[in-house]
């Protein structure tokens, strides 16, 4: 097989994420413990020819990608009109070098932190 592109090399790293994100949270169903009850992990999780060897935990792994979609999707067009409002703009997850200093120059060195919480809070992560 010759190189992937890095389109190809992204969608491959998005699924070996999505797979991942699945795993963890399977991991907390009890339909988890049930199986986890007959079988080691390791078999819970197997694949073949890209699905799930059990056909329980692929028709989770279904149902799970399903209602991913329309969350994404709604989320998506919310923010968008948001952004096409004028109210808001686009702006990084990690702070610009530039950003960091004009930051500085208002509240100090503890920019950084304030503009990763704003950043946080935004995107409806608390801790």
């Amino acid at each position: 097989m010759g190189t992937m592109t890095p389109v190809q090399k992204g969608m491959v790293e998005r699924k070996s994420y999505r797979l991942e994100r699945f795993k963890i949270a399977f991991a907390t169903t009890s339909t988890f413990e049930v199986l986890n009850s007959q079988f080691p992990i390791m078999e819970i999780f197997e694949m073949n020819n890209e699905k799930f060897a059990i056909s329980t935990v692929q028709q989770a792994y279904e149902d799970w990608l399903i209602e991913l979609r329309p969350t994404k999707r709604s989320n998506f067009i919310k923010d968008l009109d948001k952004l096409l409002s004028g109210d808001y703009v686009l702006v990084p997850i990690q702070p610009s070098k530039e950003m960091e200093q004009a930051g500085i120059g208002i509240v100090g060195f503890k920019a950084r932190q304030a503009y990763k919480a704003m950043i946080a809070v935004a995107q409806g992560v608390t801790k």
